[in-house]
């Protein structure tokens, strides 16, 4: 794990290096937990992505994440082809637009399990 103190504000920045991240994608297949493992969403933007959210842009896949309906508002971040192609996919499988409707609470259940 890296930490990092923020140039302009108290706390750190914390990061897991390429060498820690792979196991633990290996552990498991989990779209919520690769969104937020490749993508670096926080656990409410994940369970909030639809097949719409992926774009293709000039500079690549990308994933909007929205900040608010009634704004309009978005980031994008960059997303790996497969994991947007599998994004993409949920919707041909689910009867509603949300790719990833689960509780927070899911999404952090496997950590404890992959870091035994």
């Amino acid at each position: 794990m890296n930490l990092d103190d923020y140039p302009d504000q108290d706390g750190k920045k914390v990061w897991l290096s390429q060498d820690e991240v792979d196991p633990l994608l290996d552990a498991t297949d989990d779209v919520a937990f690769r969104l937020a493992v490749r993508c670096g969403l926080r656990s409410e933007e994940v369970i909030g992505v639809a097949p719409n959210d992926v774009v293709d842009t000039d500079a690549g896949m990308m994933l909007r994440i929205w900040n608010g309906a009634k704004t309009g508002e978005y980031r994008e971040t960059p997303i790996p082809e497969a994991l947007a192609n599998t994004i993409t996919t949920i919707a041909d499988v689910r009867d509603d637009s949300g790719a990833l409707s689960r509780s927070v609470r899911y999404l952090v259940e496997p950590v404890p399990k992959l870091t035994r």
